[in-house]
């Protein structure tokens, strides 16, 4: 079997996607969730592409995180509407931009414009990303719990629109230091 997770596969062109493969391959299995760019984590909902012929040996295995039945309400209406994802790329796309810059001190690895999540270095190796952006009152995730990074990196997510002014100061103070 060949398993490939997509999680973060509506933030890429449909080209690119191993759904393309599903019908030439008997052995595919394509992961897919509503946490990423349906921002919707709290569902815990997911879903499978597989080819028929897996269809009923799979639906022979219990799963242990069923969905309730407002989350397959909330997967099924997200699915109808055509235009969420792709407004929701422009969306990063438009905000992430105003972050892609050149900081002084601050390196923000290269990523797709339209994923929400970045990976941001301090070159100063002393500085602690994850405590300088509380006192911003900006939750990030720390870099040093991800293997070969340190407390001068940090995981962010682009911010909503209405807090692009207050991450913009921090990142602006932080930069400075």
């Amino acid at each position: 079997m060949v398993v490939i997770d997509e999680a973060y596969g509506d933030y890429m062109d449909m080209k690119n996607s191993a759904l393309n493969l599903i019908n030439s391959y008997d052995n595919l299995i394509v992961l897919k969730t509503f946490s990423k760019g349906f921002a919707l984590a709290g569902l815990r909902a997911g879903y499978i592409i597989i080819p028929k012929e897996l269809f009923a040996p799979i639906n022979k295995i219990t799963n242990p995180y069923s969905i309730t039945e407002l989350g397959r309400r909330v997967a099924i209406s997200v699915l109808e509407d055509d235009n969420f994802i792709k407004n929701t790329l422009n969306k990063n796309k438009e905000i992430k931009s105003q972050f892609l810059k050149s900081w002084k001190n601050l390196n923000i690895s290269t990523t797709c414009d339209t994923v929400s999540i970045c990976l941001i270095e301090h070159k100063n190796k002393n500085i602690n990303l994850q405590k300088e952006f509380a006192k911003f009152k900006i939750g990030v995730v720390d870099g040093s719990t991800f293997k070969s990074l340190g407390k001068n990196s940090i995981r962010f997510r682009i911010p909503k629109e209405e807090d692009i002014p207050k991450v913009l100061e921090a990142f602006t103070y932080i930069d400075s230091l």
